[in-house]
């Protein structure tokens, strides 16, 4: 259960004018309600048992109310981030289907799965016409890629040792093993999203290893 639901089951059942009753009773104002509701902050300690007082229930379970409220919109902005930074892939902004790209880009190994094993020195298995300096290129051949890459795409990623929050990386997570993922730094982690959702990976910053950043994704030109 989250604040929310607290709060309007103490107000009848009705979600209309319960934070303005609320900050009333508690001697704040309704952006302080609001701002319980939403997650982005908790009552002040003092505040604390007044309110689970006035909401009828005890100081813990109002604050497992709190907590969860937090959680869900951590979910809700990770989920959001996801979708923002993968929608351009889906609509096609950065599919490139042309074989008449200038120049080349070598086609360093294969994903059959998720993790996958490949090395980024490793002599060029094929060559992609995509124009795209100080890159290379991976082919996807499983699902756990979707909805970025399907089977027979290929990922065309810049070489660097940096990527901004928000962006689609490819990353070792440990030595020989690579995913793509999105990467979000916090206060003191950095959390590593698969590109399908799921739980975020969190590791320490010093062990981010990014090896480059996704570009686009390809699909390989008849004949070529």
């Amino acid at each position: 259960m989250v604040f929310e639901e607290l709060l309007v089951r103490w107000n009848g059942g009705k979600t209309v004018g319960a934070q303005v009753r609320l900050a009333k009773a508690a001697g704040v104002t309704q952006t302080t309600i609001s701002r319980w509701v939403s997650g982005d902050s908790v009552p002040a300690e003092e505040l604390r048992a007044k309110v689970a007082r006035l909401l009828g229930v005890g100081e813990e379970e109002m604050l497992q109310a709190l907590a969860q409220t937090r959680s869900a919109r951590d979910d809700a902005r990770e989920a959001a981030l996801l979708e923002k930074n993968l929608s351009p892939l889906r609509a096609g902004v950065v599919r490139d289907r042309s074989p008449f790209a200038a120049g080349v880009v070598p086609v360093k190994g294969t994903a059959k799965s998720d993790p996958f094993a490949f090395s980024p020195d490793a002599a060029a298995e094929e060559y992609l016409p995509v124009g795209a300096e100080n890159s290379f290129a991976l082919k996807i051949e499983c699902r756990e890629f979707a909805p970025l890459a399907q089977p027979g795409e290929y990922l065309v990623v810049a070489r660097t040792a940096f990527a901004e929050d928000g962006r689609l990386a490819l990353a070792e997570l440990k030595p020989g093993s690579y995913s793509v993922k999105l990467i979000s730094r916090k206060k003191d982690c950095v959390e590593l999203q698969t590109v399908h959702g799921g739980a975020p990976m969190k590791i320490r910053p010093e062990d981010l290893h990014i090896i480059g950043k996704i570009l686009v994704v390809v699909r390989k030109p008849p004949r070529y």
